[in-house]
């Protein structure tokens, strides 16, 4: 967009209302069942890194890049609470994933860290059956579970959750 280039994001529909509110300005955001506007030629994301000659002296330092929903933000921040310093926790990735085993080391080897650190609050942000770790090692009341899909606004999951990572300090996670 820089360079004058009309840009077009495709992305999944979930990724819409993030995109097109991160790109605003910069590019016309469509999702994968829409059909494309006319255009000259394409690049996948994983290469645009490389094509666009991007080196580690001149990645662009544009922060955040990516634009919650304010609502959304306000929302979880409310939800949350002021007390703090919160720290959201992901200790398995995808189960279908070869090399899982190696990379997630389940919630067993944080139980340590997590129990000698009351002054810090704890939220789990596992999303599928892993969440049930919680209560078979008693952690549940040590650790909140927002893992449930439960969102404080109606919104594509990718929105609730950038708003949701917005309102934490930190984030530990397998992946």
């Amino acid at each position: 967009a820089a360079a004058g280039l009309s840009v077009v994001v495709r992305c999944q529909e979930s990724l819409v209302g993030l995109a097109r509110r991160s790109f605003e300005g910069l590019a016309q955001v469509v999702s994968q069942t829409e059909p494309l506007p006319p255009y000259a030629a394409w690049v996948a994301v994983a290469s645009l890194g490389h094509r666009l000659g991007t080196k580690r002296d001149n990645i662009p330092a544009l922060s955040p890049y990516l634009l919650t929903s304010s609502q959304m933000a306000v929302a979880w921040a409310e939800r949350l609470g002021q007390k703090g310093p919160k720290v959201g926790l992901v200790w398995r990735g995808n189960s279908g994933f070869k090399g899982e085993a190696r990379r997630a080391p389940g919630l067993n080897p944080l139980q340590d860290m997590i129990k000698s650190t009351p002054q810090l609050r704890w939220f789990s942000l596992q999303r599928d059956p892993f969440r049930q770790e919680l209560f078979e090692l008693g952690l549940a009341e040590l650790v909140t579970d927002l893992g449930d899909g439960v969102d404080p606004m109606v919104g594509s999951s990718f929105d609730s959750t950038a708003a949701l990572l917005q309102s934490l300090d930190l984030v530990i996670t397998s992946d």
